[in-house]
């Protein structure tokens, strides 16, 4: 980027005039409208780590019981799904960190993201507004995938 370009965006900017946490209020409001306007996203982001604890907790929970055990043995220490808890956690969160990334690029490359340098707004409420937005998505899926496992 050359000085002159730097100029010119500095002189287009407004001066910040709202409040901090109404930014990242609108922001992460307008990210978690987008993901609701995205049926398939919304699909993958919430039913995919449903469908693989009630896949692999039904296909690899009773293998895994016969397996271990002899005929007459005791029962096993441990449920299955409190193994396979952690694992689909963090397979929904670096699905959940691509989608968002891939949300993020996508805005600048539509040139989304032009509009929020030169609004009058603080260039880190984008990006906290973006966090809150992806970090609720993500609570919302860990609160369905534990109601789902008790």
């Amino acid at each position: 980027m050359t000085t002159e370009s730097m100029n010119v965006r500095a002189a287009t900017a407004a001066p910040v005039t709202g409040n901090l946490f109404t930014e990242i209020g609108w922001v992460a409001y307008r990210s978690l409208i987008k993901v609701t306007r995205t049926p398939i996203a919304l699909f993958f982001s919430l039913m995919m780590p449903l469908m693989w604890l009630l896949l692999f907790s039904q296909t690899f929970g009773g293998v895994v019981g016969r397996g271990l055990q002899s005929p007459g043995a005791a029962p096993l220490p441990f449920d299955f799904v409190a193994v396979l808890l952690p694992g689909i956690a963090t397979m929904t969160a670096i699905q959940s960190a691509s989608q968002s990334g891939f949300g993020m690029v996508a805005d600048i490359d539509s040139g989304y993201m032009d509009k929020f340098f030169v609004s009058p707004m603080r260039r880190s409420s984008v990006l906290l507004g973006k966090l809150l937005a992806d970090g609720a998505r993500m609570a919302i899926q860990t609160l369905l995938i534990l109601f789902v496992a008790y």
